[in-house]
């Protein structure tokens, strides 16, 4: 607890420091050869900061191993090192740190996965040269690093790999990855079979599958890394972040602990004292001088009357970056919902709407299956200009170069996940913008971020453009129709082929899903919405019933007509009523359950 108590002394101070956790003024032996910011010990409550020369080439950090400077120098194609892995990598590979636990707060988009995979590498080349019985032979990890998503942990096996492409094969370690999403089967021969593994990067959820199964795959580990710490609590994996700890501890002791963090809050102190111990180092990459990412973008905010009304200003906006992009303007876009489903529902509409300034607009959600979410991600980087229309699975860690605009769509789940998402342009020194779309129900939203110093550089009302309200409108409701008739002859083509299969004695052979989802529907988008709401609106603001009657009034965006109530079967009308509380009465004012007549008419008010 000491130690707790300490760090968060020194996360109250706002310094650049490198020191234990146990003492905040005890000073430390000078590190050999590295350059480094140093506290010494004071008597007073403030410590007095002295200034060395940080090394700004990578072939100028001592004890680095020059297999991995080789590749660094083919791969990387830079030479120079980012300040965050000028402060990190010195401290990391020295002689007299070499496997010391530590937790780094370092912002995302600053180069941190080179920071710490080049200490990772080493560490395991090192040990698979001194203790050939470790090896990949037996096909057990060396270090583990443990991602909150699939597509940072894929970012991150890719970056590592280049790291290291010089050695020679018989001491290169082989880096893998294990994610939620694909088959278990496959990836476990895959993965742990064929050739092994020395270096494995994970989400939490499989690594525990494999924890259960059979922890013993991971009694030689001695590294542990946790990338996007923060994230990791954000997402809600604090219950197994401790169970991996405990499963991983009742078959080997690791001997080196490194957290990155972007944000060190109570919660990621808590953590490091559970994983890293008493005698863990905090390395802090960030100063009180720093401008984080998300005030250095230029924001904006448009508000629009109803919580259904965010589509509009969407559509118009895009194309009029769109239109500029035509003109030789740089135009690369994430757009940001607040539900997978409506990531389904929207991109299926963006897609016609947009359709004639004939560039990818791209899907991405945790509905799509993980092997489209990398196909998706990938054309999206190499895209000059593009559409990404997506959830929050790539609102933080994933690195796309180049994105010159990031549009959100209604409120993010909190404050925190608005200036992350925000944190996907701008990066790497690139200039970008923000572009939020509020309704006047979402106003305490952004009052919060006005609290937090975010300055909006222009903030207008949306006046509607009934000629773009039409047209969207109608290509909302013929493209759906398209679709339901679409999906009716290929669920009937399907059973036709499942049993003519059946009758040759064969089994069917699924084809890849296409661009879209499987189920454009609009009640179902329409209650994703809602159930968005209903989670961040508290009901003193806003009853069930207004949010429901908000967005109930946008139904002709989605392709259904807004005279007539939505038929809803009698498991849907249970999940309003039980899961989302609403009443039989608020039921029926909005949707007519099937079997009874469709023919009342509903005008939303």
């Amino acid at each position: 607890m000491a130690s707790s108590i300490t760090l968060r002394a020194i996360l109250r101070s706002r310094s650049s420091v490198v020191i234990p956790s146990k003492s905040l003024f005890l000073a430390r032996e000078s590190i050999a050869r590295s350059c480094f910011r140093r506290y010494a010990a004071t008597n007073s409550s403030a410590a007095v900061r002295t200034e060395e020369k940080l090394p700004v080439r990578f072939d100028a950090v001592p004890n680095l191993n020059n297999y991995i400077l080789q590749s660094i120098n083919r791969n990387l194609k830079f030479k120079e090192m980012t300040e965050v892995q000028q402060r990190i990598l010195p401290f990391l590979v020295a002689d007299k740190t070499k496997g010391t636990s530590a937790l780094v707060q370092a912002k995302t988009g600053t180069g941190k996965t080179v920071a710490f995979m080049i200490p990772v590498i080493q560490a395991v080349h090192d040990i698979l040269l001194e203790h050939d019985e470790l090896g990949r032979r037996i096909h057990k990890p060396l270090a583990l690093v443990i991602s909150p998503t699939r597509e940072l942990a894929y970012q991150i096996k890719d970056e590592a790999k280049k790291l290291c492409s010089v050695m020679p094969p018989s001491e290169r370690p082989i880096i893998k990855a294990i994610v939620g999403g694909v088959s278990r089967r496959m990836e476990e021969q895959k993965v742990f079979s064929q050739g092994g593994v020395d270096i494995l990067v994970a989400t939490p959820g499989r690594l525990l599958d494999y924890l259960h199964e059979d922890p013993r795959r991971f009694k030689n580990l001695q590294i542990k890394v946790y990338d996007e710490a923060d994230r990791l609590l954000d997402q809600g994996f604090s219950r197994e972040i401790s169970e991996i700890r405990t499963r991983i501890e009742r078959v080997t002791n690791i001997k080196q602990m490194l957290m990155f963090s972007a944000t060190v809050g109570d919660g990621v102190v808590d953590i490091a004292e559970q994983e890293l111990g008493k005698n863990y180092k905090f390395i802090r990459t960030t100063s009180e001088d720093d401008i984080p990412t998300h005030l250095s973008v230029p924001q904006s905010v448009i508000f629009v009357d109803k919580l259904s009304d965010h589509f509009e200003p969407l559509v118009s906006m895009l194309r009029k970056h769109l239109t500029e992009a035509s003109t030789g303007q740089a135009f690369k876009a994430v757009v940001f919902l607040r539900t997978g489903k409506e990531v389904d529902h929207y991109h299926f509409l963006l897609h016609q709407l947009l359709r004639d300034y004939d560039i990818p607009v791209i899907p991405m959600s945790a509905r799509l299956s993980q092997s489209a979410r990398s196909k998706n991600l990938e054309k999206f980087k190499s895209s000059p200009t593009s559409i990404l229309v997506a959830s929050d699975v790539v609102a933080r860690g994933v690195d796309v170069k180049n994105v010159t605009h990031v549009f959100q769509v209604g409120r993010a789940m909190g404050t925190d996940q608005y200036i992350h998402r925000v944190g996907r342009t701008g990066r790497a020194g690139k200039s970008g913008q923000g572009i939020l779309i509020l309704s006047k129900k979402e106003n305490h939203f952004y009052e919060s971020l006005k609290r937090m110093q975010i300055t909006f550089s222009d903030e207008y009302q949306y006046i509607s453009d009934p000629a773009l309200a039409t047209e969207i409108c109608q290509v909302a409701k013929k493209e759906l129709e398209w679709w339901q008739k679409q999906r009716r002859e290929d669920e009937l083509h399907k059973l036709e082929e499942k049993y003519a299969a059946h009758m040759r004695g064969h089994k069917i052979v699924r084809a890849p899903s296409g661009i879209f989802s499987k189920d454009i529907d609009v009640v179902r988008t329409v209650i994703s919405q809602f159930g968005f709401y209903r989670s961040v609106i508290p009901k003193r603001e806003l009853s069930s019933r207004d949010i429901l009657r908000d967005i109930m009034a946008g139904i002709g965006y989605l392709g259904s007509d807004p005279d007539v109530k939505p038929a809803i079967d009698r498991q849907t009308s249970m999940v309003l009523k039980n899961k989302l509380s609403l009443t039989d009465k608020d039921v029926r004012e909005f949707f007519v359950e099937d079997g009874t007549s469709r023919k009342e008419k509903w005008t939303p008010k």
